[in-house]
């Protein structure tokens, strides 16, 4: 399926990394989040669920990203926009054209 998008389409800014635990003076961890890319996309909301585990609710919001191709996106990476933050599931190259990328991201919203 080849993706066609019109002038505007890609507006929201994207910014991928991972997060890395350094240590601190007192034995504790402090998470950081280390950018590594940023550029924009379409960003889509296509689903939401629950999900029981252990008597917890998790609330997880799966999103679909459509950018231009960039070979350092890869899968577990973490995404952040809009004040949002998520984690890459899947990571799809359209066509193995190497023009888009098709990224499914899931957001967790809360437990």
């Amino acid at each position: 399926m080849s993706i066609e998008l019109c002038s505007g389409d890609l507006k929201t800014p994207v910014s991928f990394g991972k997060e890395s635990a350094t240590g601190d003076a007192i034995g504790g961890q402090t998470i950081q989040f280390t950018m590594m890319v940023t550029t924009n996309a379409k960003v889509v909301d296509i689903s939401g669920r629950e999900e029981y585990k252990t008597q917890s609710r998790r609330t997880v919001k799966t999103y679909k990203m459509t950018m231009r191709y960039n070979p350092s996106i890869v899968s577990k990476m973490n995404v952040r926009w809009k004040g949002k933050e998520g984690v890459i599931v899947d990571v799809n190259n359209d066509e193995e054209a190497d023009k888009w990328l098709v990224l499914k991201v899931e957001e967790n919203i809360g437990e």
